[in-house]
């Protein structure tokens, strides 16, 4: 990577701790039910005193201040660096592995595909956050997120409008009839899965196609069960893992290493 490239990605990171210092405060205004989340100033939760441009510099501030308020001392959530953190090297990630460089956007080659992983990125880390600390998805995020995974398809790098539609049937199909048994038929269990997982499901099947969308249904079952086994030893049978985080971190593996994947459990049971 030249030093130009570097300083691009530099920038992009820096870029991307605003976005995700917003997107902390669309996930907590989700959370708390409070009105207006695009609107209206920021306070701190506790003493309720509004934030100066100071307070809220993404990640500096929280270093600065330590972790705590200016005016009662009282502790900032770690989520908060966090969500600024992920935010950045998720858009680094993705431009990243997706060969998207300063030159490309420079010539026009790639606006449209770093434009589609700007947008996809930055919805997906609010419904990730939302997901993980409410085990919520809110349809005012997730249906803009099935929109502009539409937008994209008539672009040559997303999948065909036939691949794309099947790909989100799957798992509405999937997700929808596990529902159905855990209320009708299991009662005594409990929901299975989640309303939210199928916003999720079809989300994931317009990015991969029906292909891609077997893949990281696979494997975000196959992490789940790996995490929640460790998150019941610590916490007991009765803990709640929300399944959205692990579909939409499969998501993203099945878009650029689907077919490695593949190949490698194929290799695995001797086919390949």
């Amino acid at each position: 990577m030249d030093f130009a490239n570097l300083l691009f990605f530099i920038f992009l990171f820096g870029i991307g701790l605003f976005f995700g210092s917003f997107a902390n405060v669309v996930v907590l205004r989700l959370h708390s039910e409070q009105d207006g989340i695009l609107g209206g100033r920021s306070q701190c939760p506790k003493c309720k005193h509004l934030l100066g441009f100071w307070d809220l510099v993404p990640l500096f501030s929280w270093i600065f201040l330590r972790g705590k308020c200016r005016y009662c001392s009282d502790c900032i959530s770690w989520h908060y660096p966090l969500g600024e953190i992920t935010m950045g090297a998720l858009w680094v990630f993705l431009f990243f592995v997706s060969g998207i460089s300063l030159e490309s956007l420079l010539s026009g080659a790639d606006v449209a595909k770093a434009s589609y992983f700007l947008l996809l990125g930055f919805f997906s880390h609010i419904l990730f956050f939302s997901d993980l600390f409410s085990t919520e998805v809110h349809r005012v995020i997730s249906i803009p997120a099935i929109g502009i995974a539409l937008l994209f398809l008539i672009f040559p790098f997303t999948p065909s409008w036939k691949d794309a539609f099947l790909g989100a049937l799957i798992p509405t199909v999937f997700f929808g009839s596990q529902i159905l048994l855990s209320r009708f038929i299991f009662t005594s269990r409990g929901d299975w899965v989640g309303e939210g997982d199928i916003d999720f499901g079809i989300i994931m099947g317009l990015v991969l196609g029906w292909k891609g969308v077997i893949i990281a249904l696979f494997l975000a079952y196959f992490l789940g069960s790996c995490i929640g086994v460790f998150v019941m030893i610590q916490k007991g049978r009765g803990a709640q893992v929300p399944f959205g985080p692990f579909l939409l971190i499969s998501m993203f593996l099945a878009l650029f290493w689907g077919n490695t994947i593949i190949n490698w459990y194929l290799g695995l049971l001797g086919v390949a």
